[in-house]
C-alpha cells in the first residue's frame, strides 16, 4: 500500500495546495468582472461564475461565502487598480499640478474606458447596487483624499482649511465620476481626450478656488485655533 506523505498531500501538479487555491481565486475573480462587467448584478451568479471558471461550485464556496462577497472582492481589485494606475501615472508627470492631474486622469480613464467592464462595475453597477453603494462611497472618499494632496503637496498654492478641502475634492471626484460614466454608457460627441482635458481644466480651476495663490488667500484659517 503506497503511503501519502504530507508532501505529496501539499503538492500537486507542482503547485502547492495554497498556490492551486490562489489560482482557484483569481479565476473566480476573473469570471466575476467579466459577469458583473457585463451582465450586472442580476447577471452575477454562483453558476454562472463557476461555469465562466470552469470549477466545479464547491471551489466558489472555498474562497467566497456567497456572490455578494465576491462582487464586493471584484470592486475593490477595480478600485486597488485604478487607485495604482492613477498614481503611477502622477508619479511619472513633471512638477506642475497641470502635468499630475492631467496625467492621473489620463490615466484612470484609459483603464476604466479601455477596458468597460471595469469601468461599469465602479462607476454604474456600484451606483445602483446595496452591496456595492457602501464600497462605492468609501473608495470615493479614499480618492478625493487622494486628490487633495496633490493640491495641498504644490507649492503653487497655500493649504486650505481642512473642510473646504474635503468638500472640493469630493465634488470633483463625482463630476469625474459622471463623466467617465456617461463615456462608458454612450460615447457621444466628446471622446476620452476631451473629457480628460476638460476635467483637468476644471480641477485647476477647483484648486485655485479652493487655495488661491500665495499671498492672495485670507488668512483667517491659518490664525484660526
Amino acid at each position: 500500500m503506497t503511503r501519502v506523505t504530507t508532501t505529496n498531500q501539499r503538492e500537486y501538479g507542482g503547485m502547492s495546495a495554497d498556490a492551486r487555491k490562489a489560482r482557484r481565486r483569481a479565476e473566480l475573480l476573473r469570471a466575476g468582472l467579466d459577469l458583473l462587467g457585463t451582465a450586472g448584478m442580476p447577471g452575477l451568479t454562483v453558476r454562472g461564475v463557476v461555469d465562466r471558471a470552469q470549477l466545479a461550485p464547491r471551489y466558489f464556496y472555498e474562497s467566497f461565502s456567497n456572490i455578494d462577497e465576491l462582487a464586493i472582492a471584484v470592486f475593490d481589485q477595480v478600485v486597488r487598480e485604478m487607485i495604482d494606475t492613477g498614481l503611477a501615472a502622477i508619479a511619472e508627470a513633471g512638477t506642475t499640478l497641470r502635468a499630475r492631474v492631467h496625467a492621473g486622469l489620463g490615466a484612470v480613464a484609459g483603464l476604466l474606458t479601455g477596458d468597460p467592464r471595469k469601468g461599469r462595475v465602479l462607476l454604474i453597477e456600484s451606483m445602483a447596487s446595496p452591496v456595492l453603494a457602501p464600497r462605492r462611497q468609501e473608495a470615493a472618499g479614499t480618492i478625493a483624499r487622494l486628490v487633495a494632496e496633490q493640491a495641498d503637496g504644490d507649492p503653487a498654492y497655500r493649504p486650505a482649511e481642512a473642510g473646504t478641502t474635503a468638500i472640493t475634492a469630493r465634488f470633483l471626484v463625482g463630476g469625474f465620476s459622471e463623466a467617465l460614466g456617461a463615456l462608458i454608457q454612450g460615447p457621444g460627441e466628446q471622446g476620452r481626450e476631451a473629457v480628460v482635458d476638460r476635467c483637468t481644466e476644471l480641477f485647476l480651476a477647483c484648486a485655485g478656488a479652493w487655495q488661491g495663490p500665495p499671498g492672495t488667500r485670507d488668512d483667517r484659517a491659518d490664525t484660526a485655533g
